[in-house]
This record gives C-alpha cells, sequence and structure tokens, in this order.
C-alpha cells in the first residue's frame, strides 16, 4: 500500500506532509504554524488562537486546507493556500480529534465528551452528532468510499456515513486501549482482492480489522498470528 501523508503530533510539536500538497505545515513550543514549500522556504507563517498548544493538523484531500486543532479549544482554525486564516467554531468543549475525507469536502471533528461535529467545507454547513461515543474520540480515519471510522476511550469502534449515520453493526468491543485507525486497501494479488479495510491498532501489537460491503453483514474469522501480533480479521460474508 501506497502512503500518501506523513503526520505526527507530540505534547510540543506537530507536523504534516500530504502527496497532493506542495506544503509542509509544522507549529512547535511557540505556538505559531509554518507552512514551507517542498524546497524548504518559508511560505507563510501564523500564530495560534488563545494560549491552548496545537495538537493536531490536516491536510484537507487535495492538499490546499489544513486544519489546526487546539487542546482545550472549541475553535478550529483553517488555513488555504492564499494565506487565509477563518476559525471554525465547533461550539463543542474540548475537541480531541480530526480529520479531512479523502474523497469529498467532510472535516470529522471529534471530542472528549464522545461528540462528533461533521463540517462540509464546500457548503459551509456543520452537522453535529451527540452521543456518537460515551467517551472521548481518540482517533479515526476515513475510508476511499468516504466512510469514517472512529474510535473512542470507550473502547468502541464505529463506522459512519458522510452524514454521520452508523453504517456498520454491531460495533466493535475493544479489549484495550486504541491507538490509531487506518485505512487498508489490499491489492488485486490478495485473495480479498480490492475491498477497503479499516486497521484498528491496539496496544499488545493486536490489530483488527473491517470491511466496508453494503448490506453484506460482518463475521469474525478465526485469528492469525504473525511475528508476535494477535490478528483478528472480520470481512464480507
Amino acid at each position: 500500500m501506497q502512503q500518501d501523508n506523513f503526520s505526527y503530533s507530540s505534547s510540543s510539536f506537530c507536523f504534516h506532509l500530504h502527496s497532493a500538497c506542495r506544503y509542509l505545515a509544522t507549529c512547535g513550543g511557540n505556538r505559531r504554524v509554518n507552512v514551507f514549500m517542498r524546497s524548504g522556504e518559508l511560505y507563510h507563517e501564523f500564530a495560534l488562537a488563545g494560549s491552548d498548544a496545537c495538537a493536531q493538523l490536516e491536510w484537507d484531500r487535495n492538499g490546499e486546507t489544513l486544519a489546526v486543532l487546539q487542546r482545550g479549544s472549541s475553535v478550529v482554525q483553517l488555513w488555504d493556500t492564499n494565506k487565509k486564516v477563518s476559525n471554525l467554531e465547533t461550539n463543542q468543549k474540548e475537541p480531541t480529534f480530526l480529520s479531512w475525507s479523502k474523497q469529498g469536502p467532510q472535516l470529522a471533528i471529534g471530542t472528549g465528551k464522545g461528540n462528533l461535529v461533521l463540517y462540509n467545507h464546500d457548503t459551509l454547513k456543520k452537522i453535529p452528532i451527540l452521543g456518537k461515543h460515551s467517551k472521548a474520540v481518540t482517533c479515526g480515519s476515513w475510508n476511499n468510499e468516504n466512510y469514517l471510522a472512529l474510535a473512542s476511550a470507550d473502547r468502541m469502534v464505529t463506522i459512519s456515513d458522510a452524514n454521520g449515520c452508523v453504517f456498520a453493526l454491531p460495533q466493535l468491543l475493544l479489549t484495550s486501549r486504541c491507538h490509531s485507525v487506518v485505512r487498508h486497501l489490499y491489492s488485486s494479488q490478495s485473495s480479498i482482492s480490492s475491498r477497503e479495510y479499516f486497521n484498528v491498532c491496539l496496544e499488545g501489537k493486536k490489530l483488527t480489522v473491517f470491511v466496508r460491503c453494503t448490506c453484506i453483514p460482518l463475521y469474525p474469522i478465526r485469528p492469525q498470528r504473525d511475528a508476535g501480533a494477535d490478528a483478528v480479521e472480520i470481512r464480507a460474508g
């Protein structure tokens, strides 16, 4: 699988680079977002709103709009390549995660209360969805069919459409805290062909894989072991 973006977030530094974008975005302890050209030249910089530290940087699918998530702030800053900064008010406390759709104009914003805000950058409309999870949304990802997988501190994973409607049921009850959710597309040489999967990475190197397949129930198959890591695969029947 070809990796199309690179990102990193810690308590003091964040960056995001996307293959479709000409720019690299970074933010450090000085709370200033720096946008560099691929040549290394500084293209633009701007200050974070308020006193909250940067938690995440995320480019949209076209590499034209950068979303900036700040710890403790209900506002998500949006920077575009025309050097314009706008504020997206989520009206939610403690945003914890954000992710742009790979196929559409949607931006998903998860919160510490388990709520979800879906923002459409084309129409400028926001859809608040309360109670998506019972605890904080910790990570997630969109797949190529514009479905969103979210994992939470409540140890549940939900898969929803672009309007926030839950698609895959039942939800998965995780046995440990989820580190990340990433999309995965098997190659045509695979026995599973080119179906789209979500990989859920847990503590203890555990891995759970979901498939998105309309009107086909999901069921687990036997666990597989590879290099000491436990793997459970859930696929279409």
